[in-house]
């Protein structure tokens, strides 16, 4: 037992004598293989973590706060951004983030070898401007809670900082790209969106990024702003299929119905809205894609059917104002004025708080 704490002072004296070179030679201030993984490990790990579930609690809160009539943008939480309507839900993620970006910055260049000019790694190495493999994750966070927290400017500029940040890392500087024209998009700025776009590579090492969720809802976003009906087709059907939240995907379904009527295809829009109604999880959006599509279908007597079993299920209970309207209107096509207006008036008497339906 005297030998083997004997042992064990001597390890713990070495490492006390070790630890002071080690965490020197670890520190952000300097630019070694070491010190990049250790830097990057402890970003990571530690306050970018807690920054992405700070993210992550605040982007589930704000989805669930808002009360959808399934007729806004694509993303709805951008609804209100155009007004400059901040927010304060994101407070904490920023905290995290440009906490990390200030104690974990590593941008002293790394000491060059002899030679270095003929190696493309050493050459590529000495290029970038941000060592700490980890930063860039806090950098698009930030964008991304900026944006998210209506500072639309701020977001702007930001992304574009990271453009010239990480200019010899395209997928970095690519993302970024996508939240500048987002950002410029709800500013207004349509033709600097536009230009930004542009500059979006060709070729098989933007491809990830292409069959993204974010690259589909930024082009889908673009077109939609424009007025480019047709256009916005192909993206908003891949920003459908990829969007990982499944009330997102319910909601973007309705919006390809709502396109398709407006170009006058309803059977690809009633489909749409079917689908709309199979993928929600709550009623409210449930009942939207089935009354949309109940009114594109050609038979009239059992449409009109569906529509009282609706207004009679508990589970509608709070939507009763559309089915009504939805009702009122079926009964006005097929020229049943009197069961129209009967229709009607219990849309109004059902609807709460001046909804759409009243």
């Amino acid at each position: 037992p005297s030998q083997h704490s004997t042992r064990l002072r001597g390890l713990f004296g070495v490492l006390a004598l070790l630890l002071p070179l080690l965490i020197t030679s670890c520190s952000p201030k300097t630019t070694t293989p070491q010190s990049r993984l250790w830097q990057g490990f402890i970003t990571r790990y530690n306050t970018l973590y807690h920054a992405h579930e700070a993210y992550a609690e605040g982007y589930e809160g704000l989805l669930s706060s808002i009360q959808d009539d399934y007729t806004r943008p694509l993303d709805p939480l951008v609804d209100d951004l155009a007004e400059g309507q901040e927010r304060a839900t994101f407070v904490r993620t920023l905290a995290k983030t440009r906490k990390a970006i200030a104690e974990h910055s590593m941008t002293r260049k790394p000491a060059k070898k002899s030679g270095w000019r003929h190696d493309p790694k050493a050459v590529a190495l000495q290029a970038k401007t941000e060592y700490n493999p980890a930063l860039s994750d806090a950098w698009l966070l930030t964008t991304r809670a900026l944006f998210y927290s209506g500072k639309l400017e701020e977001a702007r500029l930001t992304a574009e900082g990271i453009l010239l940040r990480y200019a010899t890392e395209l997928e970095v500087r690519e993302e970024a790209r996508l939240w500048a024209v987002r950002s410029l998009i709800h500013l207004g700025r349509l033709g600097e969106a536009e230009e930004l776009i542009r500059l979006f590579p060709q070729g098989a090492a933007t491809d990830r990024l292409r069959r993204s969720y974010l690259y589909s809802v930024t082009m889908a976003e673009l077109q939609l702003a424009e007025g480019r009906w047709e256009d916005v087709l192909p993206a908003l059907r891949d920003a459908a299929v990829r969007a990982r939240e499944k009330k997102q995907r319910a909601r973007l379904h309705f919006l390809l119905g709502q396109i398709y009527l407006r170009l006058g295809r309803s059977s690809e829009a009633e489909g749409a809205f079917l689908r709309s109604s199979q993928l929600a999880d709550e009623p409210a959006l449930e009942l939207a894609g089935r009354l949309r599509a109940l009114q594109l279908r050609g038979d009239s007597r059992s449409a009109q059917s569906m529509l009282r079993r609706l207004g009679q299920m508990r589970r509608y209970r709070g939507q009763q104002d559309q089915i009504f309207l939805a009702l009122g209107q079926s009964f006005l096509g097929s020229r049943q004025t009197a069961l129209a207006e009967t229709s009607l008036q219990r849309a109004i008497d059902s609807a709460r708080q001046h909804t759409t339906a009243w």
